[in-house]
């Protein structure tokens, strides 16, 4: 906008809302716009209009929205953050014994061992006891053995405890055929028959509690492995 409007006929100062030229009396088609403000309808160039006055409040808005997910990862927190109720759901159902882990793998292995070395011990006593023979000790052997690789591989040491007490109730309950050896002769054959069935009671109860502890334990199996 000129600083100084002037008629555009006669180049004499005019006002800024002057309709015609007082100078040479030409008429106007529009008012010219001068120092004295803008024309109504024309462009307001004052100092206001040029100069950019920030939005205050959308830049605070904005700071306090965005300095949050802008603001980068100090690692100063290793857990989870308050709230995160992913996390400790995943935390909380974790099972104290995981089967692939190397705490179940290592009780398996002392379990599988344990449990073999009562078979195999028991076994062989009965062996000896019921056979005179120290072929019993070789069956003894094997079964030892067996039974000991075959605990140890497990997947886990819930199986492995459940299906001990199953092989240590088994020896349990075959204690009492013992009264039906040469040692306990000297009386009838039927009264050797009456000696192990009430022999079997006692003994009967404590092999049941056995398998009753081994079916519990492989009932609470982390990863449902239950006794079928």
């Amino acid at each position: 906008m000129p600083a100084d409007p002037r008629c555009p006929e006669c180049d004499g100062k005019v006002s800024s809302r002057a309709g015609y030229c007082m100078h040479c009396g030409a008429e106007f088609d529009e008012p010219s716009v001068g120092d004295d403000g803008p024309a109504p309808g024309g462009e307001d160039d004052s100092l206001g209009a040029r100069v950019s006055v920030p939005d205050v409040g959308a830049s605070v808005e904005a700071a306090v929205g965005g300095g949050a997910g802008d603001r980068p990862s100090t690692g100063a927190s290793g857990g989870p953050s308050p709230g995160d109720a992913s996390g400790a759901a995943a935390s909380d159902d974790a099972p104290l014994l995981d089967p692939d882990g190397l705490a179940d793998d290592a009780l398996t292995l002392v379990a599988g061992v344990g449990f073999g070395v009562v078979v195999g011990v028991g076994a062989a006593l009965l062996g000896l006891v019921l056979t005179r023979s120290v072929w019993s000790l070789l069956v003894a052997l094997a079964l030892w053995l067996a039974g000991t690789g075959y605990l140890i591989t497990r997947r886990s040491v819930h199986e492995t405890a459940r299906l001990g007490c199953y092989a240590v109730a088994v020896l349990v309950v075959c204690v009492p055929t013992i009264v039906l050896t040469d040692a306990a002769k000297g009386g009838t054959f039927a009264g050797q028959v009456l000696l192990f069935a009430i022999a079997e009671v006692p003994f009967g109860a404590v092999a049941a509690l056995i398998a009753g502890t081994g079916y519990w334990i492989g009932k609470r199996a982390p990863t449902g492995e239950e006794a079928e």
